[in-house]
């Protein structure tokens, strides 16, 4: 075999490694380049987030104070969904005792 028969070999199965690879990640298709795009798009928003200066900045205060009364919020609702729903149940089963 000679050098450049075994540079071809190599190549081509680079390529069918690198076919094999992005088609088990599910970027096969035709969609993969908006795919990539968008996952450039999302890395590049969260190394802006990381950032040393966002850190000790203005927004990144309000973000956090943000961040922290949506989770309050959400672990408010989940309080008092279980709150209506165990008080709904005692009314149910209170309901079917009395059968």
């Amino acid at each position: 075999m000679t050098e450049q028969e075994l540079d071809a070999a190599i190549q081509k199965a680079a390529q069918e490694g690198a076919r094999q690879a992005l088609k088990e990640v599910g970027l096969c298709d035709g969609e993969a380049y908006d795919d990539v795009k968008e996952l450039r798009g999302l890395l590049d928003s969260w190394r802006a987030k990381t950032n040393y200066r966002t850190h000790n900045s203005p927004n990144a205060y309000n973000s956090r104070i943000d961040c922290t009364g949506n989770w309050y919020i959400y672990g408010m609702g989940r309080r008092l969904n279980a709150h209506l729903v165990k008080r709904n149940v005692r009314k149910i089963s209170r309901l079917f005792s009395s059968c």
